[in-house]
């Protein structure tokens, strides 16, 4: 068990003192690592001095274009900027207009209609009623009744034939 014991420490001995020989000396490892910690700092500076000149550039493009936009009230797509209350007040404007114009025309072809069915006459002829046929009324339509000889009742209709009515009306 001496043995073992022995040869144990003699192994763990012999490998420490190999990783020993192997690890650098303490100033060549700083000296790398002040070295590498500079580098970084200084890549991080300039990296960082790099962001801040592209925000710096993004924001001057964005207040240039807002002030195109704001001085002329024009997209870059040339539509009209909404932003702006002159344009919302101008696009109001001219949905109100179109509107207009559609009910206007809209009113037009309805008077031109209820013209044309207006002036519309009533055409009648007497030559169908009889002389002995005597007007009895009205009906609901504003036609009027006439009663004939042997009692059924008729009204002329548009075309001037008689149409009669069945008792039950």
């Amino acid at each position: 068990m001496k043995k073992i014991i022995l040869s144990l420490l003699f192994l763990v001995s012999i490998i420490s003192f190999g990783n020993a020989q192997q690890a650098k000396p303490k100033s060549e490892t700083t000296k790398e690592a002040k070295e590498a910690k500079k580098k970084s700092e200084a890549d991080a500076k300039e990296l960082k001095k790099k962001q801040e000149q592209d925000a710096k550039e993004a924001k001057k493009k964005a207040e240039a274009d807002a002030k195109k936009s704001k001085s002329t009230g024009v997209n870059k797509d040339g539509s009209p900027d909404m932003r702006l209350k002159a344009n919302k007040d101008a696009a109001e404007l001219k949905k109100k207009q179109e509107q207009d114009a559609r009910d206007a025309k809209a009113k037009a072809e309805a008077d031109a209609k209820r013209k044309t069915t207006t002036t519309t006459t009533k055409v009648t002829n007497n030559t169908t009623t009889s002389a002995t046929d005597k007007a009895v009324g009205t009906d609901k339509a504003g036609r009027t009744i006439y009663e004939g000889k042997r009692g059924g009742r008729y009204y002329i209709n548009k075309n001037g034939n008689k149409e009669y009515i069945s008792k039950d009306k």
